[in-house]
């Protein structure tokens, strides 16, 4: 075999025929290497990054320069794709926790979640929708045995609602009207701790 030839560079870049510069392999000032591919009026379109942390990133930037969707795995092993509007607030995202919950969710304009929904891997979902402040009002529940419900919130966040199926098929009702001995029902354990992990991984970053 021939004798190899290796090139080291701390930078290399690609122009286009106008010698523009068109895409750019290099190392930052933090060591780890990213790679951007430019457009005709040098904004980064397309930018694939590692960071520090162990982070692996592409991220794919509007005509404006402003990113627009972001897939990653980051450092403590999630993953996710994110969606974000013209003005930068994130609309939409698509990912998997730490501990191997797949979620999806949506966005109010504030960048709030409005609408996150999961499920755990044995046969169990969750939906929760959320109000512009961000508290919780509906809540739906399934479990991999078949108990499900349904829970409403009122505006301060609590509960006033919950009907729900058992196991068995027994319809249960339970209301809060706020008095004295009402007592709203809550999910059982395993369909609350799913909820829980839902709610960790909408608001992990």
């Amino acid at each position: 075999m021939g004798e190899r030839t290796v090139v080291a560079a701390e930078a290399f870049e690609l122009l286009g025929a106008d010698g523009s510069v068109r895409g750019r392999w290099s190392c930052g000032s933090d060591g780890e290497p990213s790679l951007s591919i430019l457009d005709r009026e040098g904004r980064a379109r397309l930018r694939l990054r590692l960071e520090t942390d162990g982070t692996a990133a592409l991220t794919i930037h509007g005509q404006d320069g402003a990113p627009a969707l972001e897939a990653a795995i980051w450092s403590d092993g999630s993953r996710g794709i994110e969606v974000r509007g013209p003005s930068g607030a994130q609309v939409a995202e698509i990912g998997q926790g730490t501990d191997g919950f797949p979620t999806a969710g949506v966005f109010h304009p504030s960048g709030r979640p409005a609408v996150q929904l999961g499920t755990n891997g044995k046969g169990g979902a969750a939906l929760l929708l959320l109000d512009p402040p961000g508290r919780q009002r509906i809540e739906v529940g399934l479990r991999g045995d078949g108990e499900a419900h349904v829970g409403l919130a009122d505006q301060q966040g609590e509960d006033r609602l919950v009907a729900g199926v058992t196991e068995r098929g027994r319809g249960t009702l339970r209301i809060n009207e706020g008095g004295p001995g009402d007592h709203a029902a809550r999910p059982s354990d395993e369909v609350d701790g799913f909820l829980g992990a839902v709610r960790r991984w909408m608001g992990r970053r």
